[in-house]
């Protein structure tokens, strides 16, 4: 039961937005005192703690650190393998896919530094579900703390003593909050403060030195008995030669030059160097490539690696803490009443390295006997434990003619045993190879056509923040005024095509080769005549009739079917380019309405502006954005590729049975997990739904069974249907999928 300020219990979250700015008008007296040395003895407020993150070197390594974090996987863990504990982590796992979680904790990180972070948590119904649609990150300066350590809402700039936030209200995430007297946190700010307090400095004496000995010093000269005008006019004249090349002086005097001597200026290089690393200690807990030195020892790198690794599992541990107490009890409270256990929040902090002396030791260790317990593997591994409904890898009996099986299951085993819990025996032969292979191209196309689309969304937003910039202040701002880069759009139009022709031809190739190993499988002698077929293409973006004219020479291609494919895509990739502009006009527009209501400066509101290529996702930093769009783009024409290729005729012949396929780890969603194994016939209308890719950065795919396989291991269709669907809006057919403009993107194309 979840109860209130004032003791009665609540049913329902607080929708309204109660922490936006403070008042004018003020309150009196008592709330715990921030206990942070530095703050005391400076007498600065945390305002001091943002302006620190303004300096080049802070920011970098806090993005390091934050990024240790950020690149983990993380999962929703259902309370139990009951129906409704896994329904309630699914629905809290659909919550958080549905925020722009990696940068809410992203900015939950923050607490790292400033010892603390505050979300608000925006909630509203939603098909009879409460639901979080927005994590507003608070200034932490709206807040203070009881005695008792509760959170407390500062109403005005006057108020001290702050009043009772309602339950499941704020998300306050604490950086080492072990102490029980101080819920302020610690902040890695405060260890790091006097390094960049001197260094600020330190820069300003060292432009000094730079002014004063990075240049002769002129001395002028003048005849006896010259007047002050004149020499007035000669120290005028030395004064400009500081900044300009040419001077004129009186006739009756001349300049000399005085070298500069041996100034010691790389003493002011390195202190700054100290600076810095004084603030890598406080923030990695290291300064490897500072402080060791040219050609430290390895051992000393691996003692670094190991102290980082240290700092991300406590950084996880920070995030899964808060979120585990703060947010699912009330996430699950407000939609599935009192329940025993929660869905647990995990972040994957494991190093994820598996080493090979390890390995090699512990095989020698079992082949000697040595009892050893089944869970040390999984422990010293960092190995999931298989569910009790998961497809299991099983060794394999040595086979006389090795070959790769995603489901090389005896013909015996399947008459007796039960699709539900079927077990899939992998052979890690080399023709598995040719399988990673193929994703491997994938994944060199996606890295190629985002490193292409990043200087593309740059000139976008900076077309669009230099027309802010001519704005004089919020009486000129004129969002509707803002004009997109049109050229701009047409080329990230042009490169979304040339990556989905080039996908789409990949997917047709890798069921190409398909058939002619099935045909060499069916036909020894044909087999014979040939050599190895591996999947090796050379991929990247480029031109349609480039691209035509390299897979041309790997595959028959028919000309006409492609180039009606690219007149259909163009139509669509200009929209979704063109949209892709109209959100960075609707995030500057969001951005000042904010700025209104909150009273801030212009200054204040262009800072945010330039700024805002992070939350957007279209910083070279972290083009998280730019991930997701390409990601689907390319899943989706390389998936319909092998769609379309295999309902040509001879393809129907040879392929009667395809294989749903998932990627089995911490970010698998739950309904793309069930449905992997399952085989169905070509024809079955569940392809018509259920064709990869079933969701946002959906890394599934379908397997086409040949028909000399399935009648050699005996494979026939399953009799189970997992009773799950895919992601809205991505159950559609392959084909439908790749050439129509997705439903929310019409939406916000209809909102400009």
């Amino acid at each position: 039961m979840i109860l209130g300020p004032d003791g009665r219990p609540i049913k329902k979250p607080e929708t309204s937005e109660i922490a936006r700015v403070l008042n004018t008008f003020g309150a009196f007296m008592k709330s715990l005192p921030n206990p942070d040395i530095i703050l005391k003895k400076t007498g600065k407020s945390v305002e001091i703690f943002e302006e620190m993150k303004t300096d080049a070197h802070v920011w970098a390594e806090l993005t390091k650190r934050k990024s240790g974090v950020l690149s983990k996987d993380w999962d929703i863990l259902p309370a139990s393998d009951d129906r409704r504990d896994l329904e309630i982590a699914a629905f809290v796992k659909e919550t958080f896919e549905r925020l722009n979680f990696d940068q809410d904790m992203r900015q939950m990180l923050d607490a790292v530094f400033a010892g603390r972070n505050i979300h608000e948590l925006i909630w509203a119904e939603r098909n009879g579900r409460w639901t979080i649609i927005n994590m507003k990150d608070r200034p932490i300066e709206y807040f203070t703390f009881d005695t008792d350590g509760q959170l407390r809402l500062l109403r005005s700039l006057a108020d001290i003593e702050g009043e009772p936030v309602p339950p499941g209200k704020f998300l306050t995430v604490v950086h080492e909050s072990g102490d029980d007297h101080n819920p302020y946190g610690v902040a890695l700010a405060t260890k790091c403060f006097w390094a960049w307090q001197f260094k600020k400095h330190g820069f300003k004496f060292w432009a000094i030195f730079m002014e004063k000995y990075g240049m002769p010093t002129a001395v002028g000269k003048y005849q006896p008995g010259t007047s002050q005008a004149d020499q007035d006019k000669l120290l005028d004249a030395l004064i400009s030669l500081v900044q300009d090349a040419a001077v004129a002086i009186p006739a009756n005097s001349s300049v000399d030059f005085i070298e500069a001597g041996d100034a010691k200026g790389d003493a002011h290089e390195a202190f700054l160097r100290f600076c810095n690393a004084e603030i890598s200690k406080a923030i990695l807990g290291q300064t490897l490539t500072t402080e060791l030195p040219s050609g430290g020892s390895y051992a000393a790198s691996q003692t670094h690696a190991g102290v980082k690794d240290e700092i991300i599992e406590a950084d996880a541990k920070m995030l899964m803490s808060a979120i585990n107490t703060d947010l699912i009890p009330f996430l699950v409270a407000f939609n599935f009443g009192e329940v025993e256990s929660y869905p647990y929040f995990h972040i994957s902090y494991e190093p994820e390295e598996v080493h090979k002396e390890w390995v090699e030791r512990d095989e020698k260790l079992v082949n000697m006997g040595v009892p050893i317990a089944v869970d040390y593997f999984y422990e010293k591994y960092n190995i999931p434990r298989p569910g009790k409904n998961d497809v299991l890898v099983k060794r394999p009996e040595v086979a006389s003619t090795p070959m790769f099986a995603e489901q090389n299951v005896s013909q015996k085993m399947r008459k007796t045993h039960d699709h539900e819990h079927e077990l899939h025996a992998v052979q890690f032969t080399a023709e598995e190879d040719d399988q990673l292979e193929r994703a491997d191209r994938l994944q060199l196309l996606f890295a190629r056509a985002v490193d292409m689309a990043q200087p593309i969304y740059r000139k976008m937003w900076d077309h669009l923040v230099k027309q802010v910039r001519e704005w004089q202040d919020f009486g000129s701002a004129d969002v509707s005024g803002l004009q997109p880069d049109r050229d701009a759009i047409a080329e990230l139009a042009e490169l979304m095509n040339r990556t989905s022709i080039v996908a789409y031809a990949m997917g047709e190739y890798a069921v190409h080769l398909d058939y002619l190993k099935a045909e060499r499988e069916g036909n020894p002698s044909f087999a014979d005549e040939g050599e190895e077929l591996p999947y090796k293409v050379n991929v990247k973006p480029v031109k349609f009739e480039e691209a035509i004219r390299y897979f041309s020479q790997l595959m028959p291609i028919n000309i006409e079917q492609y180039r009606k494919l690219d007149d259909e895509l163009r139509t669509k990739h200009f929209t979704l380019a063109r949209v892709e502009s109209q959100d960075m006009i609707r995030a500057i527009h969001e951005a000042l309405l904010a700025a209104l209501e909150e009273g801030t400066t212009f200054q204040d509101f262009l800072k945010v502006v330039e700024a805002k290529a992070e939350a957007l996702g279209i910083a070279e930093t972290d083009p998280w954005h730019l991930d997701t769009v390409f990601r689907n783009q390319i899943q989706t024409a390389y998936e319909t590729g092998q769609f379309e290729k295999l309902q040509q005729p001879e393809m129907v012949d040879m392929f009667p049975y395809f294989r749903y396929s998932a990627v089995l780890d911490s970010a698998t969603r739950a309904s793309h997990r069930a449905m992997n194994g399952l085989i169905a016939h070509r024809d079955d209308p569940i392809w018509r739904e259920w064709w990869p890719p079933n969701g946002h950065r959906c890394r599934c795919g379908v397997i086409a069974i040949n028909k000399y396989r399935a009648a050699r291991e005996g494979i026939t269709p399953a009799n189970f249907r997992p009773d799950v669907k895919p992601d809205p809006g991505w159950a559609k057919p392959p084909s439908v999928s790749l050439r129509e403009v997705p439903d929310s993107v019409q939406d916000r194309d209809q909102r400009r």
